[in-house]
């Protein structure tokens, strides 16, 4: 594929026009200019400006009050219209929800100014937002703007103000007066301005000129409001009056908030849940605390935890959601740190450097659900090792902000700890209704099943508010009366965090030490209360806070002295601020409310401009490609498109597909509002890749269908059909990626491309292989193999050469398989790789098993269980195995192996995995049938077949033993042979010839002879001895047994034939124990009591070295061969050990 990171798209757009709203609106784009903007245009475009990205219906209902909703959506897509017509540019896209592009906007610069501290470029700049037009006629419009006009308003006295401070500081009087007598005229009744004023004509050593400014102020105040001045302008008129010096303006110090604010020093009206927890860990049960915010969470699970024994807390943070692991690969390295003695196994070491880098050399990417399935276990074993090491405790808070993986991994990490007797206790807390759907239904499976216990917590009632106000100790409501209680209650709804921000807003502003409560700090909205505290701090602090809500999990002393273009050192007095006000605790928010608060009540242009600057930031430190992704989108949205790609290509590497897909579609959405058609198809391509490996539904093909439409020329189509292939083979249509591979095969010749006609011939191949054109697929192997081999790539080709030999097994055609298998064994072990050789050695075991090789089928099994070994994790890998090995242990009749190998494949099997489960469930079936276990052999049969949809020749062989079981029961055959006749209906291959030998076992010996003649007939055309020599035994068996009378000679020349054949193969259909068995019959007494005795010898070896303890009596017993040979030896006087 061609790669959408290229250079091209780390260009800045470049900006299409100026918006003026400062003064007369007025908007140029390129030549053209709009002056004055049309009213309600220039409306759109500043609340837009101001407020950002914002619905289209509440723009609409703004402007157009007194319209019905559709009119008036319909006369904002007008103005809209017009404004593009009349400039040539989009400038407002969106759907539902509408947004400013390509603008630059004096207004959002000047907002920028005033926060980054350049205060002259803010008092520089004139004009009214929006100036000479009004909006009576849309009251909720023009209540907006009249609010938006008084902030810009505050914004210039604050940089008046900023600057005027600055200059007093330095000494700089006279300049400073100027900006002081500026503050002045906006603001005439500030009597902060006036003693301002008044203070730097007497520095300057004007008393007069300071006293008149007193009296200005006086007279001012008197006449338009009817007050004196306050105490403290009297005081500096009396300092002035005598001639007192006075120390120049500096810092106001702000009320240090007591820290039992902070933390209440007692947890108090919880006793109840307490009793509950408690109750629960005795039961050893997990914990689940859900809730609204600010109800209490994190501070009682840490206090119940603590008091249980030593703790260890995780916890999710804003922005652990836009990286995949972010909040388990902090818990991986607590985990180290609390345990530095841990002894990881070099497979567990090698995959926790996907989260901790220094423990390993980076691991290769994860490329199968069986490799992300090693990287899960190996969380487990470090979970299960710190709980061998001594972890006891664990609290998991916020889970709310957790990212989906860590999710994922926690549930498979800690899950098996939640039950009765666990040495690990849990608790887990988060806000209520902000879990993903998938994860809560965890939760409600564990506590429905008693695994798990949840509580959720309320708010405090009256008595639980008294008790928390109490205990605060704070001055004037040590006693706090049912006045202060009630207000409280009233204000707060006795939510513990509000009720302590409300106490923390009173405690600055001193609205506390009276017997009753004065007014309450305005809101009944936690975040406005919160915001208005914000209000109050320095502006260094809010700055600092706000690049701190911001950037999130990213917050860092270094990034906000790159941001804010200070230092560390200059940063420590806003620093000491916002700790003193109890909202910062290090880097990290207090409270996540107080996070949420000061980044909803950020201005759009500040925020803008705060991920611009952050992203810088992390570009230069090679921060996560996702969080830088996430700054550019809300900062300059185009140059988010490379760190998505990137942040795509982790998450495959991570076996995240799903957050890989939604990374690449984000950029893909990037990629066509910029009209880059080069790139959208390199992204669309990208997302097929990725989502061919788990979703190959209708969205995927309408995906491919945007593909071919925007693919003008062959590289592109072939590309395009190459992506449909995979799709639809996927998805196992096979005709149809068959056709898309060979539309695209065509292509790639065009465009003379031979690394993407190998791709397509590797697609083809498949689709091939899933419509069991054999023939076909033989010929595409063998052009690919031959393309590798020009290309140098002895891997691959050793590759296609072990895949011709499955297409011949295919075929059963196993003799000409096995060359193929001898030919490519060496060069797949010289190349090393490990997965392949695991591959090739299982399909050659198969084959070698076809061919009746049994010894060495075993061997080669067992060759790829060493290469298994070294891949702990791989659970897909070894499920498939073990069900091989069960089957080579069968054909050896070492049916105690195989038992064990079922058990453990039957323990491991992933849930989805349900034919694969089935076909672990026939194979017990069938050992418990030679067991003489028959009521349980039904019973495993059953599960196996109630699988839905399950493969064709799967079927067939569990209904053959299906008739089997019925025919012992003496049940009617007729159906259940018409159902396996369906069912073969056009094959004649070795499912056929199983099918054949069930068949003669049920009928007559007369009508048997008729199926073993066609067995055998098949044998001996294919070259499939191990069939021949079941065909041989039962046909000798039926002529033993015919009621037309035995024929002897005929009999033994049929065992002859089988005993001949056992020497080098092993048998299908029967036993070696059971060609001996009919051999000693046919031949007669004539051979005297020795070729019994090696009947009896082989029957005891195998009860008492292959079948369990357990089945061993009934398998002598019940099944009918032993029990035939166990007859004879009693009947000859042989002795049975």
């Amino acid at each position: 594929m061609s790669d959408p990171n290229r250079a091209g798209s780390l260009e800045v757009p470049i900006l299409r026009g100026r918006l003026e709203l400062l003064g007369v609106p007025a908007l140029r784009v390129h030549a053209r200019q709009l002056r004055p903007l049309e009213r309600k245009t220039a409306g759109v475009l500043a609340y837009l400006t101001l407020e950002g990205p914002t619905p289209r219906s509440r723009l609409a209902g703004l402007l157009w009050p007194e319209s019905s909703e559709a009119t008036a959506r319909n006369n904002l897509a007008q103005a809209l219209r017009r404004l593009r017509q009349a400039v040539g540019a989009e400038l407002v896209r969106g759907g539902d929800v509408l947004e400013l592009q390509g603008l630059e906007v004096d207004l959002a610069a000047l907002e920028v100014a005033h926060f980054a501290g350049r205060h002259a470029e803010v008092v520089g700049q004139e004009g009214q937002l929006l100036e000479g037009l009004d909006y009576d006629d849309c009251p909720d419009f023009d209540d907006w703007l009249l609010i938006r006009r008084e902030r810009l308003a505050d914004l210039r006295r604050e940089s008046l103000s900023a600057l005027a401070d600055g200059l007093e500081q330095a000494g700089q009087y006279r300049e400073a007066l100027s900006y002081a007598e500026r503050l002045l005229e906006s603001d005439a009744l500030s009597e902060t301005a006036h003693r301002r004023v008044m203070r730097l004509w007497y520095l300057l050593g004007d008393r007069s000129a300071a006293i008149a400014a007193f009296e200005r102020c006086r007279e001012r105040l008197l006449r338009e409001m009817g007050v004196e001045p306050l105490s403290e302008t009297r005081a500096l008129l009396h300092l002035i009056e005598l001639g007192e010096p006075i120390t120049p303006h500096g810092p106001v110090p702000r009320p240090e908030i007591p820290l039992s604010v902070l933390r209440p020093p007692r947890l108090l009206g919880r006793e109840a849940e307490w009793a509950q927890m408690e109750a629960a860990f005795a039961q050893g049960q997990a914990l689940i605390l859900s809730g609204p915010p600010g109800v209490g969470k994190s501070r009682l699970a840490q206090d119940f935890l603590r008091g249980q024994g030593q703790a260890i807390f995780f916890e999710g943070r804003p922005g652990d959601a836009e990286v995949a692991y972010s909040t388990y690969s902090r818990i991986c390295h607590q985990l180290l740190g609390q345990f530095p003695g841990l002894i990881l196994p070099d497979w567990v070491r090698q995959e926790l450097a996907r989260l901790v880098p220094a423990l390993a050399p980076p691991p290769p990417p994860i490329g199968l659900e069986a490799e992300k399935l090693r990287f899960l276990q190996a969380n487990v074993e470090l979970v299960n090792l710190a709980v061998a090491q001594g972890l006891r405790l664990v609290g998991l808070d916020d889970l709310q902000y957790a990212d989906r993986a860590s999710l994922e991994v926690l549930h498979f990490a800690f899950s098996s700890y939640w039950k009765p007797g666990s040495p690990l206790r849990l608790l887990l807390a988060y806000r209520i209704g902000e879990l993903p759907s998938q994860i809560e239904g965890l939760l409600d499976q564990a506590v429905q099943s008693g695994r798990a216990v949840r509580i959720e917590l309320r708010s405090l009632d009256a008595a639980g508010v008294q008790d928390l106000l109490e205990s605060l100790e704070l001055p004037g409501l040590q006693e706090a009366g049912p006045n202060w209680v009630q207000a409280l209650c009233r204000h707060t709804g006795g939510n513990p965090f509000f009720l302590l921000e409300t106490l923390r807003s009173l405690w600055e502003s001193g609205g506390l030490g009276q017997r009753k409560p004065g007014r309450l700090p305005v809101s009944s909205k936690i975040t406005t209360l919160i915001q208005s505290r914000l209000q109050r701090l320095s502006l260094g602090a809010q700055r600092l806070v706000r690049t701190a809500a911001v950037a999130g999990s990213d917050f860092s002393p270094e990034l906000a002295a790159t941001v804010l273009q200070s230092t560390p050192l200059e940063l420590l007095e806003p620093w000491a601020e916002l700790e003193a006000a109890q909202l910062l605790r290090g880097s990290t928010f207090v409270h996540d409310l107080l996070y949420e608060a000061t980044l909803e009540g950020i201005p759009a242009s500040i925020k803008t401009y705060l991920h611009q600057q952050i992203a810088r930031y992390l570009e230069s430190q090679q921060a996560e490609p996702a969080r830088i992704a996430v700054h550019w989108l809300e900062g300059e949205p185009p140059r988010a498109i490379p760190f998505l790609i990137q942040a795509a290509r982790k998450a495959e590497a991570a076996y995240q597909l799903v957050e890989a897909a939604q990374f690449y579609r984000r950029a893909l959405e990037l990629a066509e509002q910029t009209g880059d058609a080069g790139q959208t198809f390199d992204l669309l391509e990208a997302l097929s890749q990725v989502m061919s490996r788990f979703d190959t539904g209708q969205r995927h093909a309408a995906l491919v269908e945007r593909m071919l439409a925007l693919a003008d020329t062959p590289a592109r189509r072939a590309r395009a059909w190459l992506c449909e292939a995979i799709r639809l083979g996927e998805h196992a249509y096979g005709p149809e990626a068959e056709q898309a591979a060979r539309q695209g095969l065509q292509q790639a010749e065009e465009a003379g491309l031979p690394e993407l006609r190998v791709r397509l011939l590797d697609a083809l191949a498949q689709a091939l292989f899933v419509q069991r054109k054999t023939p076909a697929l033989i010929e595409a192997l063998e052009q690919l193999r031959q393309l590798h081999r020009e290309r140098g790539d002895v891997l691959q080709a050793a590759i296609c050469t072990s895949r011709l030999g499955v297409a011949y097994d295919q075929l059963e055609r196993h003799r000409e398989a096995l060359g193929f298998y001898q030919e490519a064994g060496p060069l797949l072990e010289q190349s090393g790789n490990r997965l392949a050789l695991m591959g090739f050695h299982h399909n050659r075991a198969v084959c070698l098993a076809a061919l009746g090789y049994a010894e060495a089928a075993l061997e080669a099994q067992l060759q790829a269980q060493r290469l298994l070994e070294g891949v702990q994790g791989a659970v897909g890998r070894e499920v498939h195995h073990l069900n091989n090995l069960a089957l080579r242990y069968y054909d050896l009749e070492r049916y105690a192996e195989a038992q064990q190998a079922l058990e453990r494949a039957l323990q491991i099997v992933p849930e989805e995995w349900g034919w694969t489960r089935a076909f672990s469930q026939y194979q017990m079936a069938r050992l418990y049938g030679v067991w003489g276990e028959w009521g349980l052999a039904s019973d495993w049969l059953g599960r196996a077949l109630s699988e839905p949809d399950l493969p064709r020749r799967d079927e067939a062989a569990y209904r053959i033993l299906e008739a089997l079981l019925a025919h012992r029961r003496g049940e009617p055959m007729g159906p259940l042979l018409e159902r396996l006749e369906a069912l073969l209906a056009g094959d004649r291959g070795l499912a056929y010839g199983r099918y054949l030998l069930a068949k003669a076992r049920m009928s007559p010996p007369e009508l048997a002879l008729q199926s073993l003649q066609e067995a055998l007939t098949l044998a001996q055309e294919n070259d499939w001895p191990h069939l021949g020599i079941a065909a041989h035994t039962l046909w000798a068996k039926a002529l033993l047994e015919s009621p037309a009378g035995a024929q002897p000679g005929a009999a033994l020349s049929h065992a002859q034939a089988a005993l001949q054949q056992l020497e080098v193969y092993s048998p299908m259909g029967c036993t070696r124990l059971e060609v001996l068995w009919v051999y000693y019959r046919a031949a007669g007494p004539q051979t005297g009591k020795g070729l019994l005795q090696q009947v009896v010898d082989s029957l005891t070896q195998i009860a008492n070295q292959h079948v369990p303890p357990q089945h061993k009596s009934s398998f002598l017993n019940q099944n009918s061969l032993c029990r035939a040979i166990l007859q004879e030896a009693q009947s000859a006087g042989l002795r049975v050990s």
